[in-house]
């Protein structure tokens, strides 16, 4: 049957796929540089440089870059703090002068962006001509780089008070207008992130779990299945705020795993189902074990598409011989060696 114009996937020209290739290489060679993995990705998005493989944005990220859509947004969200902190002078709203037309009186130095993912995504809560201002503030405050919490606490200092308006606030951080006090509750962390403390399956002080819970609960469980499985620490999962990619070898051993339980789940369930079916005729012939080693040898199939290695044509980048997983069979392994 001829495929229908909606069924053909839109195709890229050659200065877009030229563009495409450059973006996904900052990507994987920007993993220590958000800004520019998350600028890269931004324009993959609204240029839609994913359509001629992908249908949707979130199954490019998760295909391509083994991350959700959600933290694709982290990425895009913390590049563009980072862009408009360089781009803004230290006076809310104050732009920084290039032309040499404004006054010295009015011109501003540039600021430094953050050099961390965690703190830019918390100057993302604080409106775009506040940021640089709030981010100098906690620099001359913390002597330095200020930590995430450091930055979240300024953000919350410029807030105005619910009460007057007023963005004043005396050392305790009420209003010094008309002294509403601040909000003092405090969120907590999740209930399993309490239970594995509780059972000692991690440590964590009470100002870490505060730390833990400034993030929404899909993060917080994300942080802990993390520190549960040894991939960081506690105080590196607070500090970075989101999970580390996974590496190579456990991307390969998940989706192993995820074969295997398939293959398992799929056996067990023929099994039981044919064990069920009382009927003599399906043991005449052989039929009933024909059956299930049919089955059996329909799941050795499957089990051979699991990866042992990185492929080493392109060191786990992504290639045509590996489907652009980064991963090979065994089978291809020895085809490449």
């Amino acid at each position: 049957m001829t495929k229908t114009a909606i069924d053909r996937k839109p195709q890229l020209d050659v200065v877009e796929r030229g563009n495409l290739r450059k973006l996904e290489k900052i990507i994987s060679d920007g993993v220590a540089t958000f800004v520019e993995v998350g600028k890269a990705l931004a324009e993959i998005r609204d240029k839609r440089l994913y359509r001629e493989s992908h249908k949707t944005f979130d199954g490019y990220c998760r295909e391509r870059w083994n991350f959700e859509k959600r933290r694709a947004y982290q990425l895009i969200e913390a590049a563009g703090v980072a862009t408009n902190v360089s781009q803004t002078g230290q006076e809310d709203g104050q732009e920084v002068c290039t032309s040499g037309t404004q006054n010295a009186a009015s011109e501003q130095p540039a600021v430094e962006p953050p050099k961390s993912e965690r703190v830019a995504r918390e100057l993302a809560q604080a409106p775009p001509e506040q940021q640089a201002a709030i981010l100098t503030e906690a620099r001359e405050k913390a002597g330095g780089e200020p930590t995430a919490a450091q930055v979240r606490d300024a953000v919350e200092k410029r807030k105005p008070c619910p009460n007057c308006g007023s963005t004043r606030k005396d050392d305790d951080g009420d209003c010094a207008d008309c002294m509403e006090p601040a909000a003092k509750s405090k969120p907590e962390p999740i209930k399993s992130i309490l239970t594995a403390v509780k059972n000692e399956k991690i440590k964590a002080t009470k100002s870490q779990l505060e730390a833990l819970a400034g993030f929404d609960e899909e993060m917080q469980e994300s942080l802990l299945q993390s520190i549960l499985a040894g991939r960081q620490s506690v105080a590196n999962s607070i500090e970075a705020g989101c999970p580390p990619d996974p590496t190579m070898e456990e991307i390969i051993k998940e989706k192993a795993s995820e074969i295997e339980v398939f293959c398992r789940g799929l056996m067990k369930y023929v099994a039981d189902g044919l064990a069920k079916l009382d009927d003599p005729w399906l043991d005449d012939l052989n039929r009933r074990d024909g059956a299930i080693q049919k089955f059996k040898d329909g799941c050795e199939t499957l089990r051979s598409a699991k990866c042992v290695a990185t492929c080493p044509k392109c060191d786990g980048q992504g290639c045509a011989k590996c489907h652009k997983t980064g991963r090979v069979t065994r089978y291809t392994l020895q085809q490449l060696t």
